[in-house]
């Protein structure tokens, strides 16, 4: 059985050796998180930065000027599951679970 690392590895990256480096980074260094954990690493481990914005006029920090972005490495790669189920729309016009994840694939 493949792990998650190694599929990801043969299968989320471009064909060509362009990509090796990448390929074995992922293969190496993948870490998958718990949601609990993954909590934790956005609480404490995301880069935050803060930024003023000033007013040209006065020199000083125009009212709500202050602000926080928070951003993960750029490196990260974020992975969800992904489920479909028939759709509903009650036209006759269902398309089966397969059907929706093809779509929702391509």
């Amino acid at each position: 059985m493949k792990t998650i690392a190694t599929w990801l590895a043969e299968n989320a990256l471009p064909a060509g050796n362009g990509y090796d480096h990448f390929r074995n980074k992922l293969k190496s260094d993948l870490v998958v998180l718990s949601d609990t954990d993954f909590a934790y690493f956005c609480e404490h481990a995301t880069l935050v930065e803060p930024h003023v914005r000033i007013n040209d006029a006065t020199g000083t920090a125009d009212d709500g000027g202050l602000f926080f972005t928070e951003n993960l490495p750029p490196e990260s790669l974020m992975i969800a599951p992904l489920l479909a189920s028939q759709t509903r729309t009650g036209k006759g016009n269902e398309l089966e679970a397969e059907a929706v994840m093809t779509q929702v694939c391509s």
